[in-house]
């Protein structure tokens, strides 16, 4: 099981199959999705993939987390997730979805770093900032918040 973290405003807990209509929601505003390459063609798609990442078994330390607001736990503001890239590896990714509603709340540097804390405290990863050769609004923001995750080892 996932840990749970806890900043001054959020609570970021494993994502579970109550957070699939909050989810499948946000990815219906397409300013959510706009630099995103979705592996979807239709709602059936959508939601399988969803119910997918949602239910399967990732190796210890991984997974998706669902960020709510501290104050309204039922608060669902978006995930982030610490997963085999592209769900198969042996890269490990993080990355995070927020609801349009929390951009421009002062939520970003709060997003990924209980995450990455528990990347290189229990799963001996490290950060690195990657380079990107298409910066895009949701790219920009990854290396300040935390960015790429590599084996220690590399």
């Amino acid at each position: 099981m996932l840990p749970s973290f806890e900043t001054q405003r959020l609570i970021v807990r494993p994502r579970r199959i109550g957070d699939l209509n909050p989810c499948l929601a946000m990815d219906r505003d397409p300013a959510v999705l706009r630099y995103i390459d979705i592996p979807w063609s239709n709602p059936q798609e959508h939601r399988q993939f969803v119910v997918n990442r949602i239910t399967r078994a990732y190796p210890a330390g991984l997974g998706y987390w669902s960020v709510v607001l501290k104050l309204v736990p039922a608060a669902f503001v978006g995930w982030v997730l610490l997963i085999p890239y592209d769900a198969v590896g042996p890269e490990i990714e993080i990355g995070w979805r927020f609801l349009r509603s929390a951009w421009g709340k002062g939520l970003r540097p709060k997003r990924a770093s209980p995450c990455s804390g528990t990347a290189s405290k229990h799963l001996g990863l490290i950060a690195s900032s990657p380079t990107f050769t298409r910066i895009t609004p949701a790219r920009c923001a990854l290396p300040k918040s935390w960015g790429c995750v590599s084996p220690a080892s590399a």
